[in-house]
């Protein structure tokens, strides 16, 4: 044990991350200067269940989204101070991920393109039919909820993947990897620093560019597109290289065929 321990070195990788916060029913906030309607709606929505606030003043309406980021936004059009499409082209420009219900007497095209293109995720007409306003509802923490599961998806991928080229960087021996046409998709540190090239030059560039002797290149083409698996993969091939920086290096190549 001694002897394994005074040839190893033991890395130790601390991953910080923020827990997920859960919550029992997405925050819903209705935004309407008409007092006796927004709590109208507000009760709707309790009694099926959802939690809702009300803002009867659309610039504090604004404020109040930008700090706590409802899952869905029921807004009307009409308001003092500003509009409904006013609130929405600032959360457009403050990119806030929220899912807006527009409710409004006003059903023109007019009206409704410039909702459409600011994002708005639906429009319900006033009167409207309570069962329509609580489907929108629904659609809207539905599409609220997947995105933010797929963003907390792709947040796990790239720590993932920020993880594994990480550990690729810090492996002592050089890898690589390489496209189906012979071309770099991949280079760790230890060869960067060995061939004293950086990333982004061989990034999409030929495996030939790192030798300028052609008959080494001659030599090595077959192994270096490698197509056979198994036992008749190339393994531990030495060959004698001249570094950049003159020195005469022996390495040993082993290549393997990722197939998809």
């Amino acid at each position: 044990l001694d002897r394994i321990l005074s040839h190893s070195t033991l890395a130790v990788i601390f991953l910080h991350g923020t827990a997920a916060i859960s919550r029992d029913s997405a925050p819903i906030l209705v935004v309407d200067d008409d007092a006796a309607h927004a709590e109208s709606i507000r009760q709707l929505l309790a009694a099926h269940g959802q939690s809702a606030a009300v803002e009867t003043n659309p610039l504090r309406a604004l404020e109040r989204v930008r700090e706590e980021t409802p899952a869905v936004l029921i807004l009307d059009l009409n308001m003092p101070g500003m509009t409904g499409t006013e609130l929405l082209e600032n959360l457009v420009a403050g990119q806030v991920a929220t899912k807006t219900v527009v409710v409004s007497g006003e059903n023109a095209v007019a009206t409704l393109s410039p909702l459409l293109r600011l994002g708005a995720y639906d429009f319900l007409a006033k009167p409207f039919d309570p069962e329509q306003l609580l489907r929108a509802v629904d659609h809207a923490l539905s599409a609220w909820k997947l995105e933010r599961e797929n963003k907390a998806m792709r947040a796990r991928e790239e720590r993932a993947n920020r993880l594994s080229r990480f550990l690729l960087d810090a492996f002592p021996d050089m890898l690589y990897m390489l496209d189906r046409d012979g071309r770099f998709s991949f280079v760790n540190n230890r060869l960067r620093h060995l061939f004293a090239r950086d990333r982004v030059t061989l990034s999409g560039q030929p495996w030939q560019q790192l030798f300028a002797d052609e008959a080494l290149r001659g030599s090595l083409e077959h192994h270096f597109n490698e197509r056979r698996q198994g036992e008749r993969r190339t393994q531990r091939l030495e060959f004698e290289l001249t570094t950049a920086d003159g020195d005469t290096a022996v390495l040993e190549c082993s290549a393997r065929g990722l197939y998809t």
